[in-house]
């Protein structure tokens, strides 16, 4: 437990406050000066949540571990509790079942000299959406900003790393919220700028294992968060393929324009479209020479990008959106739960992808610790342009779903993509990790070849929590390849 609660931005001790300004111009090494304060903002999910009061008995931590929120949903309704306390940010490695599996913070952090006074962890309710996110994150860092330099002299002091919804909050904070006075640069990783149809899926279908409706008590909650609303395409993301008798053109739809009961399921996805397009156009007012803003953004992963409305439902697949101008990013896939396109912020949607593409999944980018090379550099440390991104760069990419039933076999689908990647004769397996143990849960599987990828089929697996690790040796121009994601099995009694 003081694991978790020494990161928690809330845990100051008598030594750690009287080390604040006496301490504040050297890095964690000691020694090296540092003018900037690097404040680390989650994505949802990312926050240990409490009850106000009860620090130590977190409702949110780890994930799903603790079934009794799955029996219990409840429990993060905001009719049962409208206000959580942020307390930290998550460590453990645990599937979210309504987003996507997310790595722990701590290695991240720890990359960038936490803890220490100048790094600057910024949990939230994530439940409540982005403005009160913002006004938190406004609030802990012009606190922060103060105790370190209590003479002013704040403009540009901070180098914001955000990961996921926390990019949008950051983006609020920054246009709408004054941050643009302070922020030097922000560092997004696999942000949905653009929203993200998976959002979309769990709103229109709840939560989907092996194809059918699960966590049905899960679902209502969710629907009531203004969170996932807020993660909604921000674009024309739906087909309308109604048959032309009942009124169909062909044309697309914002999701707030489907006939979905959202008021019934407290849902407001056209708040949420407002809230964007302020966001837009707050940032169209900043001087261009403010705020520098660096997404880095998963590719070559299979992720949900395509949906169409048919009258009766809405279908969320992963296939290609017919949408001309993507040009190239629309063969690029995502990171498994953001597209590729819809990470790059809005007013960058006309940059090539090159400088933005990196080989990662979604919940691998809160464990992104180069990002502490590219901090230094925006502190003045050294030389930008190796950390611009480099072209396409090789990527074993896996599409698999994160929420597997128990006694079921697992499909699993991999491609290579990158520039001058030869796959002919590659072989892929992929082992299948207790993170409990670090045993292997049986022997290697090789994939087969199949349509310009490769699939195979996992055995069954008894409930509890897994590493799946895809590898590929020696692929010619690239050399060894690996991609990792984490799937919780469940048992059938706890999917209702």
């Amino acid at each position: 437990m003081a694991d978790w609660r020494m990161l928690s931005v809330r845990i100051v001790t008598a030594a750690s406050e009287r080390c604040v300004t006496r301490c504040s111009v050297n890095d964690a090494e000691g020694g090296v000066v540092r003018e900037h304060l690097v404040v680390v903002v989650p994505g949802i999910g990312g926050s240990v949540l409490a009850r106000p009061g009860q620090p130590d008995a977190p409702l949110w931590s780890v994930g799903w571990t603790d079934r009794r929120l799955l029996r219990r949903p409840e429990l993060l309704s905001l009719a049962e509790t409208p206000a959580l306390e942020p307390v930290g940010l998550i460590r453990s490695l645990r599937p979210v079942p309504f987003w996507t599996a997310v790595p722990g913070y701590e290695g991240l952090l720890k990359a960038l000299g936490h803890p220490h006074p100048t790094v600057l962890p910024v949990p939230y309710d994530f439940r409540l959406g982005v403005a009160p996110a913002a006004e938190r994150l406004a609030d802990r860092v012009e606190e922060r900003l103060r105790e370190l330099w209590p003479g002013g002299n704040h403009a540009g002091r901070v180098i914001v790393v955000a990961h996921s919804m926390g990019g949008l909050v950051a983006r609020h904070w920054i246009g709408l919220g004054g941050g643009d006075a302070y922020c030097r640069a922000l560092i997004t990783l696999g942000t949905p700028h653009w929203g993200a149809p998976k959002a979309l899926n769990v709103l229109a279908n709840g939560i989907l294992v092996k194809g059918l409706p699960a966590f049905s008590g899960l679902r209502d909650v969710l629907r009531q968060w203004p969170s996932i609303a807020e993660l909604l395409p921000r674009y024309q993301a739906v087909v309308d393929a109604r048959p032309a008798h009942v009124g169909g053109t062909g044309g697309l739809l914002y999701p707030y324009e489907l006939p979905l009961p959202w008021h019934e399921w407290g849902a407001d996805p056209a708040a949420a479209y407002r809230l964007h397009v302020d966001i837009e156009q707050a940032w169209a007012k900043l001087p261009r020479d403010g705020t520098k803003v660096v997404p880095r953004v998963g590719y070559g992963h299979g992720t949900l990008r395509a949906a169409a409305w048919d009258g009766e439902g809405v279908r969320v697949t992963s296939d290609p959106l017919s949408f001309p101008r993507l040009g190239r990013w629309d063969g690029e896939l995502g990171d498994g739960t953001v597209p590729a396109y819809a990470a790059v912020p809005v007013e960058m949607a006309d940059e090539p992808p090159d400088d933005f593409l990196m080989p990662y999944r979604h919940g691998r980018f809160a464990a992104m610790t180069a990002v502490a090379d590219l901090t230094a550099r925006y502190e003045g440390r050294g030389d930008l342009r190796p950390f611009r991104g480099v072209q396409h760069p090789a990527v074993l990419g896996a599409d698999l779903d994160e929420v597997q039933v128990a006694g079921e076999p697992v499909d699993v689908a991999a491609s290579i993509r990158g520039d001058d990647v030869d796959t002919a004769g590659v072989r892929v397996w992929a082992v299948v990790e207790d993170p409990a143990t670090g045993r292997p849960a049986f022997d290697d599987v090789e994939f087969v070849a199949d349509a310009g990828g490769y699939r195979t089929v996992l055995p069954p697996l008894p409930p509890g929590t897994y590493t799946v690790r895809l590898s590929a040796r020696e692929v010619p121009g690239a050399g060894d390849l690996e991609t990792t994601e984490t799937v919780e099995v469940f048992d059938d009694a706890d999917l209702g």
